[in-house]
């Protein structure tokens, strides 16, 4: 299927933001946008994903934009403090994700309210540590009403922990899970954690959100990464189905 809309870099700050633009019958008004942590992988995600949501934006979701800070450093700019990892090849994590949040809010969210039809209503959502960044981030900052945690590191040192002590933030806040039904069975102590930190995720921010689901998808962590964050699109911008807040 052809892709209707269009992909758009722009420079902040000698970094790139790379935008997806709506096909232009849709931009008759302020739109939403979906920030990804997905690092560069971003670009192979969208390629394969937007055709796809493209037809959705006639009928189950409203249209909205898509965008990603490109060349991050995973181990940095999504992690919220410094913390051991748990894979001894791996260096330690760095826990640079407030000025990650710091860029994004204060200068790549102005930028693109500046140069495209986009509105107040922003959603952040990632995946593996991207989807740690997407909760800590959404915590933080008021401008993100949704928010998408897709297989995210919640075993990360200290990070259920803090959760707990910030579920208030996520008041009236629609969140997404999702986790791959094997990402639990793995032999590292601490990623199997996983299963139950994101379980207990939802446990603590159900009383808070307007909305909250954990879908559960075949497979384990690197299964089917482009389609894990396309359902994750689906559910926060579906179409009049939020007026409840319930778990699923």
């Amino acid at each position: 299927m052809e892709l209707c809309g269009k992909l758009v870099d722009c420079f902040c700050d000698n970094r790139v933001v790379r935008i997806y633009q709506p096909p232009q019958k849709f931009i008759n008004k302020k739109l939403p946008t979906a920030w990804i942590c997905a690092g560069d992988s971003f670009g192979n995600a969208m390629i394969e994903i937007l055709p796809q949501l493209e037809k959705s934006f006639e009928k189950d979701c409203e249209p909205f934009y898509i965008a990603s800070i490109m060349h991050t450093e995973w181990e940095s700019d999504y992690t919220p403090w410094p913390a051991q990892a748990p894979w001894k090849s791996s260096e330690l994590f760095t826990g640079k994700a407030g000025d990650f949040f710091a860029f994004l809010t204060q200068k790549a969210i102005p930028l693109a309210e500046s140069n495209f039809s986009i509105g107040t209503d922003h959603a952040v959502l990632g995946y593996s540590l991207g989807g740690l960044a997407a909760l800590w981030g959404s915590a933080q900052d008021k401008h993100f009403g949704r928010c998408g945690s897709i297989s995210g590191s919640l075993w990360y040192d200290g990070f259920m922990d803090w959760l707990k002590n910030h579920a208030e933030e996520f008041r009236n806040k629609k969140v997404y899970f999702s986790l791959g039904r094997r990402e639990e069975k793995v032999r590292n102590r601490q990623l199997r954690q996983i299963g139950d930190c994101t379980r207990n995720a939802v446990r603590l921010l159900k009383p808070f959100a307007r909305q909250i689901t954990l879908q559960w998808n075949n497979g384990g962590h690197f299964n089917e990464p482009q389609q894990r964050i396309l359902r994750a699109l689906l559910w926060l911008f579906r179409k009049d189905r939020d007026r409840f807040k319930r778990i699923e």
